[in-house]
């Protein structure tokens, strides 16, 4: 399981999950110390790296729990983010985590965040040449005797054309479980299963409609969320506490009145879910299961 914050692994440790890979790098106080105490806690955790001084860090702590931190170098497949951005800075990294006790090179993580929610073509388009860069740091740092046997990265996005590439052991999809309007507007092969309910609470013209879904409860960093099952209806913007609906009069199959439920599809499921305490598991329109987000707010 791919996580990125360290406190969101502690959570999923809790929960009896043991192969986890931190996707992000740490510092600051006290960080070094906790990554170090959950991999003494789970000998299959991984960590990801991109610079010599969080390597010293990570290898000093180990030492002291006399544990050994499996770590895979991060490069930056174009993505403009964290990671080294060339063969040559990975293999010196490479050969400094070699050298050094308490810590052992597992792999390489080289997510296209990039790549993933675009159109199939562009997604080609950029997905290809980050690949392309991955495969040539997993040549070179093999070339002088690395063993790289866990290459992770892609996404919902580009998950199709790396199984078919073959270059990575691990693929990082995770949006396709429950999608969002970006991914499914980007033709993302998947099927919608995250909704949010939600109520009409003002009717102020014919032209408009209010509901009690604004960005409290949807985020927008990806767009709008999108209305389903109510032509005629659509959802402008979100403030603080309320989601501002356009209403064309003429495409309405029923009245929109007051104290009526709508249901929305998110834009961005990431962020969306992170907003929520539970989730509530519905099928055939009955209630079979209400899960916690028990990760909410873990971002330290």
């Amino acid at each position: 399981m791919c996580i990125r914050d360290r406190s969101e692994v502690e959570v999923m440790a809790d929960a009896g999950i043991r192969d986890i890979l931190l996707t992000s790098e740490v510092a600051g106080p006290g960080a070094f110390d906790r990554l170090v105490a959950i991999a003494a806690r789970l000998p299959d955790f991984k960590a990801v790296v991109d610079n010599a001084w969080a390597v010293d860090q990570i290898a000093s702590a180990a030492r002291v729990r006399r544990v050994v931190v499996k770590l895979l170098i991060e490069i930056d497949v174009l993505t403009g983010r964290s990671g080294v951005v060339d063969s040559t800075a990975a293999l010196a990294l490479a050969d400094l985590i070699r050298a050094t006790d308490g810590v052992e090179l597992v792999g390489l993580h080289g997510y296209a965040g990039h790549a993933q929610v675009q159109p199939e073509a562009v997604r080609r388009e950029r997905n290809d040449p980050a690949m392309a860069l991955l495969a040539d740091v997993v040549e070179t740092l093999r070339e002088h005797g690395h063993e790289i046997p866990v290459l992770t990265g892609g996404g919902t996005g580009t998950a199709s054309m790396d199984a078919q590439r073959g270059l990575l052991t691990e693929l990082q999809a995770g949006s396709f479980l429950l999608m969002d309007v970006a991914y499914r507007n980007a033709g993302a092969p998947f099927e919608n299963a995250l909704f949010c309910r939600s109520t009409i609470i003002s009717r102020p013209t014919p032209e408009r409609a209010v509901c009690d879904a604004g960005q409290k409860t949807l985020t927008a960093d990806s767009g709008p969320a999108e209305v389903i099952g109510r032509p005629g209806v659509r959802y402008l913007r979100g403030s603080d506490e309320h989601g501002s609906l356009v209403v064309e009069p003429v495409a309405l199959e029923d009245d929109l009145a007051v104290g009526d439920v709508i249901q929305l599809i998110p834009s961005h499921v990431c962020t969306t879910i992170n907003l929520h305490d539970v989730l509530v598991g519905v099928r055939d329109g009955r209630v079979e299961v209400v899960w916690p987000v028990a990760t909410r707010g873990h971002v330290w």
